[in-house]
């Protein structure tokens, strides 16, 4: 389903929570230009219980900001996601990689790449006040409300206001890693922990499972 956000950001917001959904989406993301990703945890303060309840990508569209949010409670095949997210030359803007990508390579085995991080730019060009808010505040004149922050990403369905908070800091990072680009500031982030097979590989090999599973 899609919906429009009278917001002080315009952008449409559409919640995956479907298979054929996913794939439709995977398909689109092969012609942006970048993708800006981040994620909302349940029980992140325990590592053996912490969950991934949310991923989000935003993306321009002919022009217009699109936020993808996919419910990753919903019990989806993500290996649709390994294409735009690991194989694609597209650069994922992240704010704060080593926490957004590095839970979806612990949870699901998914190396983001290749990566600008738009918190690291920020410190590299040495600035003090470096959160997502900060930054947006700073650079794009624009209050994020950070209400939403601490809810409980497992309820659902989710509510209006946790929809437009997880999209609209998806798209905030877009606009502030295009606002960086043009500044001229460095980003590159690369996941210290990387797959041992090709990406090629292990596509195969997550294909076949099921035939496996099937014949034991």
């Amino acid at each position: 389903r899609s919906m429009k956000i009278p917001a002080m950001l315009p952008h449409t917001v559409e919640l995956i929570n479907r298979h054929d959904a996913l794939t439709e989406l995977c398909v689109r993301l092969q012609h942006a230009d970048a993708l800006a990703l981040d994620i909302e945890t349940i029980n992140w303060w325990d590592r053996a219980a912490e969950r991934v309840a949310l991923l989000q990508l935003a993306f321009r569209e002919r022009e217009r900001i699109y936020v993808a949010v996919i419910d990753m409670l919903a019990e989806l095949d993500l290996t649709a996601l390994r294409a735009p997210l690991e194989m694609s030359l597209q650069t994922k803007a992240i704010h704060n990689a080593s926490y957004d990508a590095v839970r979806l390579a612990r949870h699901y085995r998914i190396f983001t790449s290749p990566i600008y991080d738009t918190m690291l730019a920020a410190r590299r060009s040495g600035q003090k006040k470096c959160s997502l808010q900060a930054q947006v505040a700073a650079h794009l004149g624009i209050e994020l409300d950070k209400t939403e922050q601490r809810g409980d990403w497992s309820r659902r369905p989710l509510s209006h206001e946790q929809l437009h908070y997880a999209s609209l800091d998806a798209a905030c990072t877009l606009l502030l890693y295009e606002q960086q680009r043009e500044r001229g500031l460095r980003g590159d982030y690369e996941l210290k922990e990387r797959p041992s097979k090709p990406v090629e590989t292990l596509l195969w090999e997550i294909a076949k499972e099921p035939e496996q599973q099937t014949t034991q």
